[in-house]
């Protein structure tokens, strides 16, 4: 969910980085894990690029310093993701079909290099990236494991 910066204050609030600027998922109440610590959040404020946050049981610098540069992870259970959002773990080992039925294999990684997220997929084509854009990933259908694409010209070596 966020990275630990630094402390902030001598009462053990702590500047973190969220991954996701607008933190639908960080609020009051909720459960995050830091290293080997379990904690709950009391309070979360914004700070600029960043944000301030308070833990039950963080209240001196010391305690606050053991977690700096930690991760704030959560069970995904907790996460209220957005509609249509699926976790990269969820993805790997979907199956990949064309529109027309074509099997392209199935999702092995999934990379995020900015702007869209791209599958890797392998089959009987070998390895073929597909960029996760609308205009090529039609359905992603978690219950049956598949994922249906719309291939670009160019996206598959129409050799094959």
């Amino acid at each position: 969910m966020a990275r630990i910066l630094r402390p902030h204050g001598l009462r053990g609030e702590l500047r973190i980085q969220a991954f996701n600027p607008e933190i639908p998922n960080l609020r009051p109440g909720i459960v995050v894990h830091a290293g080997e610590g379990e904690f709950t959040i009391r309070s979360i404020r914004p700070a600029g690029e960043a944000w301030l946050l308070e833990l039950e049981d963080v209240q001196t610098l010391d305690k606050a310093e053991e977690l700096r540069g930690l991760l704030l992870e959560v069970p995904d259970e907790s996460i209220t993701p957005e509609e249509g959002a699926h976790f990269v773990h969820e993805l790997i080992g979907m199956t990949v079909l064309t529109d027309e039925g074509e099997e392209l294999g199935v999702v092995e990684d999934v990379l995020q290099p900015g702007g869209n997220d791209v599958y890797v997929v392998r089959g009987p084509r070998g390895e073929v990236l597909i960029p996760v854009i609308e205009d090529v990933v039609r359905e992603i259908d978690a219950a049956n494991r598949r994922i249906v694409i719309t291939p670009l010209p160019g996206l598959l070596n129409d050799s094959l």
